[in-house]
């Protein structure tokens, strides 16, 4: 009696010590294969630069703009605009740098003045401008309008607007064909300022007359706008004639 009392204590104590070592609540499992553990994914960059060297290193982060490597244990910092593609690891997939889009526009700033020996500058206030796809003297000259007095077409143009004797059909062909080749107009500010906006890229002439303290002073002047901001200032000495 006493041997299956000490048999049956052993068999549930090593029931229990058995049953210790396992999660509560869970059937033991079977013991599961191994599996060899996957290498990581390489982080081994290659970056073709647009001047036509190349960087090897690894790939720390990037951002909107720049490119974080580390090379040889130093950090580097490249700017994604100077990129030309990326190579990750060794295979073959380039990715192509995000770039800040171009303005497909422009604006040019205009700043007219006239600037005498007494009194410094003078600008040319409430004055209106055009922008022109032509040049304002070929455009006068196929008109029709012919220089007075061998003083040029434009100061021909400005001379007999400013001072009308009677009816001139040459003049008023002129202005015609001004005004079909104007593209934008703006008035200046009473700091002789003045702004053309959404300018598509290209050349232009700024065209526009004012009255001087002693006669007038007319401009033609050629301008390549580009996107963005483009600036000019107009005076006297690159004015088509002034007087």
């Amino acid at each position: 009696m006493k041997y299956l009392l000490a048999a049956a204590f052993t068999t549930v104590l090593s029931i229990h010590s058995f049953a210790q070592g396992q999660p509560r609540g869970r059937v033991p499992s079977r013991p599961q294969p191994q599996v060899a553990e996957q290498p990581a994914p390489s982080h081994k960059v290659t970056v073709a630069l647009k001047g036509g060297e190349t960087v090897t290193g690894t790939f720390s982060r990037a951002d909107a703009k720049t490119l974080h490597l580390e090379v040889a244990g130093s950090p580097l910092a490249l700017p994604l605009e100077n990129i030309e593609a990326i190579s990750f690891g060794d295979r073959p997939a380039v990715l192509a740098p995000t770039t800040a889009a171009q303005p497909t526009s422009g604006t040019l700033l205009i700043e007219a003045g006239i600037i005498y020996k007494m009194g410094g500058n003078q600008p040319v206030a409430r004055t209106e401008f055009h922008l022109l796809d032509e040049d304002a003297e070929k455009l006068m000259s196929a008109a029709g309008l012919r220089a007075d007095g061998g003083i040029g077409v434009l100061s021909t143009y400005a001379i007999r607007s400013r001072y009308p004797t009677s009816r001139d059909a040459q003049i008023e062909a002129a202005e015609f064909a001004v005004r079909t080749h104007t593209k934008f107009s703006v008035t200046t500010d009473f700091q002789g300022r003045a702004q053309f906006a959404d300018v598509p890229p290209g050349r232009y002439w700024v065209y526009g007359m004012s009255g001087t303290r002693r006669g007038f002073a007319i401009w033609n002047v050629p301008v390549e706008i580009r996107g963005g901001q483009n600036s000019l200032s107009l005076d006297q000495n690159n004015a088509a004639a002034a007087f």
